[in-house]
């Protein structure tokens, strides 16, 4: 469990993540940049191009509109809810041009990752469970000349001030390449005895003539071959990640199920680490049911038991999804 900064009541869940997911599946919160555009980018409230980019001055400008799309997620069922920081960090203040030197970006970058995490432990109080959320920085690296040792330095530090933020666990995201998962993981484990969730991104269109799964490149100038599944759930357990899965990255619910399958039997996850699945609802997302005449919540909704029953015991959503999507989900769930 994450330790409040001063002035937050501790307001944690009675009960450990590990332990709760142990008793039975749980769903997590879906889409924030989507749910912000929605609600705001008529309104002129951030610059398109920032918004475009990261939303994680939203944080620390608009932190009340934050916590409404942490609340809609939580009143459709969701009880894991990640925070507003995938892409807060150095680099990313930098690139927005609100920092001219990497000390200065970290103080912004400090900033915002606090006021996110307040904000959902706000939001979640002791029902939920607050997820620090940190995307890959391995642009970050090729700034500096792929010293690993900023890598790991940058993950730390999100980390620690999430964790002493309030946060009850971290989620590692996109990140594409082992080495990065394996300083990713072992940061995060280095600041707190907490649990780590660590949830690739595994695409078969992002190389078509490899005729399998990989991790898909995150931007067209990063020249990387992608790994398999077996791989990345390697260097993710090794690393002591304490659940395992896959969000974003493909067409199809049905390529879901695929890759949860081969998370679920790969020969590198021990039987105790769950499996996390986040399926996307962005309109390139195209759920096989909605030929069928179904409306995409409940096209989603019909994979949730088939996922359960798989064995994936946490379940939310990635791209797209709504919290529309989320109840369609949660009482999916509940029917199980």
């Amino acid at each position: 469990m994450g330790q409040c900064s001063p002035g937050l009541t501790n307001n944690m869940p009675p009960l450990p993540l590990l332990e709760r997911i142990a008793r039975a599946p749980i769903l997590c919160d879906g889409a924030m940049k989507t749910q912000l555009m929605e609600r705001s980018f008529e309104r002129g409230l951030i610059p398109e191009r920032e918004m475009s980019f990261s939303t994680g001055y939203w944080n620390v400008e608009h932190p009340e509109i934050v916590e409404a799309v942490h609340r809609d997620y939580l009143e459709a069922g969701a009880e894991l809810i990640l925070t507003n920081t995938f892409k807060a960090g150095v680099y990313h203040v930098m690139r927005l041009g609100r920092a001219s030197s990497l000390a200065a970006a970290a103080s912004e970058s400090d900033r915002l990752l606090e006021a996110a995490t307040q904000i959902a432990r706000r939001a979640c109080g002791n029902d939920a469970w607050v997820l620090a959320d940190i995307g890959s920085i391995g642009q970050m690296s090729e700034m500096h000349g792929g010293e690993r040792s900023l890598l790991r330095e940058e993950f730390v530090r999100q980390a620690r001030v999430m964790h002493d933020a309030g946060a009850d666990a971290l989620i590692i995201e996109y990140v594409w390449e082992p080495i990065e998962m394996v300083l990713a993981v072992e940061a995060a484990k280095s600041v707190a005895d907490w649990p780590v969730i660590a949830t690739p991104v595994f695409a078969n269109w992002s190389y078509p003539d490899r005729g399998d799964y990989r991790t898909h490149r995150v931007a067209p100038e990063i020249d990387s071959a992608g790994v398999t599944i077996d791989e990345m759930i390697r260097a993710a357990v090794d690393a002591g990640a304490d659940v395992v899965g896959a969000h974003c990255g493909v067409l199809d619910l049905a390529d879901y199920t695929e890759i949860a399958g081969r998370i679920l039997e790969s020969p590198n996850r021990p039987e105790h680490i769950p499996v996390m699945i986040q399926p996307n609802g962005s309109e390139t997302a195209r759920p096989l049911d909605a030929e069928q005449g179904r409306s995409r919540p409940e096209a989603l909704a019909t994979w949730v038991p088939r996922l359960f029953d798989l064995g994936v015991r946490v379940l939310g959503g990635c791209c797209g999804t709504t919290p529309q999507d989320i109840r369609a989900m949660a009482g999916a769930a509940s029917r199980e």
